[in-house]
């Protein structure tokens, strides 16, 4: 699967599932900025288990790595090899 694939794919679940705006840019700030919660973060960690086959852990999470489309990519990359 492709960086840009799978980087689509969170963009629309956000958007689709967890109403961010579909003007949602790659490296905006979605956590620090409040559009996403503790609730959200939850079903990010599900998302990456049901449609990329791959468990987060509380280990994976950080403020870096959930802050924008682009970094929850790249932690969904780097977990899938």
């Amino acid at each position: 699967m492709t960086d840009q694939t799978i980087e689509q794919k969170v963009k629309n679940f956000l958007v689709r599932d967890l109403n961010l705006p579909d003007t949602l840019e790659r490296d905006q700030p979605i956590l620090t900025s409040g559009l996403l919660d503790s609730l959200s973060v939850i079903k990010i960690f599900m998302l990456a288990e049901v449609e990329f086959g791959i468990t987060l852990s509380a280990l994976d999470f950080s403020q870096e790595a959930f802050d924008t489309v682009a970094g929850i990519s790249e932690l969904i990359q780097d977990k899938i090899g």
